[in-house]
């Protein structure tokens, strides 16, 4: 073993000390002349002459002596060596076509490892869950939604009719208030069922699952999240166990879940739960069919298939529909999805468009390095003919070539891996809200080795494309030639010009992409949402049940808290409402008009529905257009009232004044019959892009939930204030504070920051277009420069001669600005086609713009024509101070 170790010592130190090398060879060619020498003197030739004749029998010394280094172990690894050595040196004496190209490639490499970084995240990693394929949600579609959640009464169906399923459990969002050393704060809560983690594949790293009997104990039992463990818990594995203050009452620590998990909602709004609760629907209790508000997870069970699934599932809403007609809401029907489906949905058109763009930039950037190497080429032919006439053969040249673009893209791909970790930082900066899971994201080995082998594919690409067209005869022909024109340089020009259409092509769809973008950017920023965000502080209160049971105690502490805040000498406006606009979404409550019937098989009026303080509307500064809103005069032992939107009257009382029409809301929610008292303009709810729809306002003082017969116990204040915020949020605490210190002001936030949230997503694409079709159109303007300086150069001696017949330089300068814009004149023709053929893609993402908008695309071809003159300019003008007398003297 010892021997065998030194001998692969040896071979190594022999790779490495070339001059033991050398001496060996030269040692061994000494020997076979001296034996050669000696052979003939002992024939009876002179010593001298033996020596002569020996060196012309063995023929060029110098010559065996490379045979003999290259058939030795490890001369291959020299050569290696040498033609990096060699590359280097070559590139180093072109320090300005060097770093073009490095910044090119880093920019190509970089934009597209960062946008594989993020789809990669969103798209193509597995959900944290065990077998994620197997997991699906269930959701109840009807008229104008297809991604309803679940009543109570449903998911019991769900779990004494399914056959498909091992297990089947439910969720639902909330709010806890721990309470710790005296600091009150709001928890956000997940409430599921015991068989809930078990549908999802999941069991917690410390400590134990739910189980049904947690759901009988009087002890409220808690999973905690990785993130609450290691904060609050400080990752003390005995945790598990202890005992937490929640809404005033003990609740047991029973694990901790796994660092990745989070419920598909969660996902889908990168939203964190640090209190899972349990929680059980009671069967003797439950009839209700109209409030959808659970989550549905379900395992397929072993050997089911999710067709077979999907068909059990909806056979049984049909089954509903039949059986409960009265209490199921017309039109419902049951579907399933991959749990992950919904998650990633809204992220595919973004992210589509966006990997189309990085596609381009990575084909400019290509077309453009291309651009440069021919061009370098073309000047290196000679250096390469003589390379060819001292013996060197193809496979030389194409590793000395392929040594050089590896130098090339590994140094671009370095500067694009650290060009992608910024630009990945910034894209989870934005936090956009169209995609999910983005704190996954991150520049790690795979993300590395995705941009590794991009930047060995570029270089295999750069490195045989010299060497293809350098084969011994051409370059035998450009060693006789001092002619620029000669060998091939036709083929050359005509290569180069198509790169350089290409570039302003491809620079075009860009720029006609991030036009119509930050067109649609510009239109949803200045979007009429129904209300005013300056000024707005928004803070949400929750009422644990433990401490306010009696609906009394509710509005009253909703009562003072308002009308403490209202006397605040920095408050102008305040009032609070269920849900915020642009931040949560809505349900819908369906209800009978007075003297009306509903005909056979058609579904019920029905509304979004809110519930508002007194002072909330007029907070929120939306417009009242008839009657009037919400006061302290509505309360629970006066009229039901109601205000709704213009399209709630639009709809329901297309031709006659809604205003003093009553009308009753269905569940058997209180107050039962309303009357309309007030209409105001429509608000954007869901999202900025989206269409208003039928909303109505109810009085908190008078509205109880049908489930529970309470009143809504955690609202959002909205405060309007001219203060700066922290001055505002200091007087929210201490008014939430004086009214019970058990409580946590959570989620405090101006309005603008929830706004500025919506527009994240459009923000985020109509940038990056913005920076890749900046860099495009940079790249397109080096390359068409490169093009006519190159082509300007090689007509020296042309445009020397006419000058001297007596051509006006202004006339050098027309050709020279002609060709320039001739060339962005075909790039431009065909990028517009390009982008035309892009409108589908495109429309996924626009918003009150369309694809083929004549202003964006006359701008764009603008944009390039200048760019192409500007690029021409520069050797039109030096061509013209040229002198004839000195071209024709060269």
């Amino acid at each position: 073993m010892s021997g065998q170790l030194h001998r692969w010592v040896a071979r190594i130190r022999g790779v490495t000390r070339r001059s033991d090398v050398e001496r060996d060879i030269r040692q061994e060619m000494e020997y076979h002349l001296e034996r050669r020498s000696r052979e003939l003197v002992a024939e009876g030739v002179e010593p001298a002459e033996a020596s002569r004749q020996a060196r012309l029998e063995f023929g060029g010394v110098e010559r065996y002596r490379q045979v003999a280094r290259e058939q030795r172990w490890g001369a291959g690894i020299e050569r290696l060596v040498s033609d990096t050595r060699s590359a280097f040196r070559s590139l180093a004496h072109a320090p300005v076509f060097t770093a073009t190209a490095i910044v090119t490639l880093a920019l190509g490499i970089g934009a597209n490892t960062a946008i594989f970084s993020v789809v990669r995240a969103v798209l193509l990693q597995p959900l944290p869950y065990g077998e994620p394929e197997r997991v699906l949600r269930i959701l109840t579609t009807w008229t104008d939604q297809d991604d309803g959640g679940v009543s109570p009464a449903e998911y019991l169906d769900f779990r004494s009719h399914l056959k498909s399923f091992s297990h089947v459990g439910a969720y639902a969002f909330g709010s806890l208030t721990l309470t710790e050393r005296g600091d009150a704060r709001r928890i956000a809560t997940a409430f599921v069922t015991p068989e809930t983690l078990a549908a999802f594949g999941i069991e917690p790293t410390l400590g134990r699952g739910f189980t049904v009997d947690d759901v009988e104990s009087t002890e409220r039992t808690v999973l905690v999240s990785d993130d609450f463990w290691r904060g609050e818990l400080g990752s003390d594995p005995t945790a598990v166990g202890a005992i937490l203050q929640l809404n005033g009452n003990g609740a047991r620590v029973g694990g901790v879940l796994p660092a990745d998990f989070k419920l598909p909602p969660d996902l889908l709004f990168g939203s964190d739960r640090d209190i899972y609760s349990v929680f059980n629907i009671d069967v003797e209790e439950v009839h209700d069919r109209g409030s959808h508000y659970l989550g549905v997870v379900a395992r397929l069970a072993v050997g089911a298939e999710a067709s077979a699934a999907a068909e059990e599932v909806e056979a049984l809403g049909e089954w509903m529909v039949r059986t409960f007609p009265d209490d199921t809401p017309k039109g419902l029907r049951l579907r399933t999805e991959h749990a992950g489906e919904r998650v990633v949905a809204p992220a595919r058109p973004a992210l589509a468009l966006m990997a189309t763009a990085v596609g381009f930039v990575l084909l400019i950037t290509i077309a453009n390095v291309a651009g440069l190497i021919l061009s370098r080429n073309e000047h290196r032919r000679r250096d390469r003919a003589l390379r060819v006439a001292l013996g060197a053969g193809k496979g030389r040249l194409l590793t000395l070539a392929l040594a050089e673009s590896l130098l090339l893209a590994g140094a671009g791909g370095v500067a694009g891996t650290f060009l992608a970790g910024w630009t990945t930082r910034a894209i989870v900066a934005l936090q956009p809200a169209a995609l999910p899971r983005l704190d996954t994201v991150q520049i790690d080995p795979v993300v590395i080795a995705f941009g590794a082998g991009l930047s060995f594919a570029i270089a295999l690409v750069f490195g045989l494309m010299p060497a293809a067209r350098s084969t011994p005869n051409q370059l035998a022909r450009s060693l006789q030639s001092e002619s620029r024109g000669a060998s091939g340089s036709h083929l050359a020009n005509a290569v180069r010009r198509s790169l350089v259409v290409a570039e302003v092509a491809l620079a075009v769809t860009l720029l006609v992409c991030a036009g119509l973008v930050a067109k649609s950017f510009a239109r949803i920023a200045g979007v009429d949402t129904g209300f005013d965000s300056d000024g707005i502080t928004t803070a949400r209160v929750s009422l644990p049940f433990a401490s306010y049971s009696e609906s009394a105690d509710v509005v009253l502490f909703f009562r003072s808290l308002i009308e403490s805040l209202a006397s605040s000498p920095v408050v102008e406006q305040v009032g609070a409402v269920t849900n915020l606009p642009l931040s949560t979404g809505l349900g819908d409550l369906n209800f009978r008009i007075e003297g009306r019937e509903v005909p056979e098989g058609e579904r019920s009026p029905a509304a979004d529905w809110q519930v508002v303080t007194p002072g909330y509307l007029e907070a929120m500064h939306v417009p009242l257009r008839s009657g009037r809103l919400i006061t302290a005069a509505d309360r629970k032992d006066a009229v039901g009232v109601v205000v709704i939107s213009e399209s709630t009257a639009l709809r329901f009382w297309p031709d006659e004044d809604p205003v003093g029409q009553r009308f009753l809301l269905g569940g058997g929610a209180a107050p039962g019959w309303v009357q309309v008292v007030g209409i105001v303009a429509d608000v954007v709810h869901e999202g900025l892009t989206s269409t208003p729809k039928p909303q109505m306002y109810l009085a908190h003082a008078q509205f109880e939930f049908w489930n529970d017969g309470g009143p809504a116990d955690s609202l959002t204040l909205a405060l309007r204030s001219r203060a700066p915020f922290s001055e505002v949020e200091s007087v929210m605490r201490a008014a939430v504070a004086e009214l019970d210190p058990n409580l946590a002001l959570w989620n405090v936030r101006p309005m603008l920051e929830v706004r500025s949230q919506a527009l994240a997503t459009p923000r985020l694409l109509a940038s990056l277009l913005g920076a890749f079709s900046f860099g495009a159109l940079l790249l397109a303007g080096v390359g068409t420069y490169g093009l006519i300086a190159y082509n300007v150069g090689l007509r020296r001696r042309d445009i020397g001669i006419r000058l001297a017949l007596g051509a006006r330089p202004t006339e050098i300068r027309s050709g020279i600005l002609a060709e320039g814009l001739r060339l962005a004149a075909a790039g431009v023709a065909l990028g517009t086609v390009s982008a035309l053929l892009l409108s589908r893609v495109l429309a996924g993402v626009l918003f009150a713009t369309s694809p083929f908008d004549p202003v964006t695309l006359v701008s764009v071809g603008l944009v390039l024509a200048s760019v192409a003159v500007a690029a021409s300019w520069l050797p039109a003008m030096r061509a013209m101070r040229w002198s004839p007398v000195a071209l024709l003297r060269e």
